[in-house]
């Protein structure tokens, strides 16, 4: 079994915490900046969705050294 495919099965039982400290380990963005004039942070930042994020986890995980995403497994 390739290790992306072990961390397809491991995604659905992180929790969010979870998931947000797999993000921030592979520096992929959860949210996009879509007023920077804003004041208010609920108004300058926007969620991404979920399968963009997704996406971009795994690119940024097949593209990671092969000790680094044993280390996330």
């Amino acid at each position: 079994m390739k290790q992306t495919d072990k961390l397809l099965k491991i995604i659905p039982k992180l929790d969010a915490v979870q998931f947000t400290g797999l993000a921030r380990i592979l520096k992929v963005k959860l949210v996009k900046e879509v007023n920077p004039e804003a004041e208010n942070a609920k108004d300058k930042y926007e969620a991404r969705d979920f399968l963009e994020v997704l996406a971009e986890l795994l690119q940024k995980y097949e593209e990671s050294p092969r000790a680094r995403r044993r280390e996330i497994l």
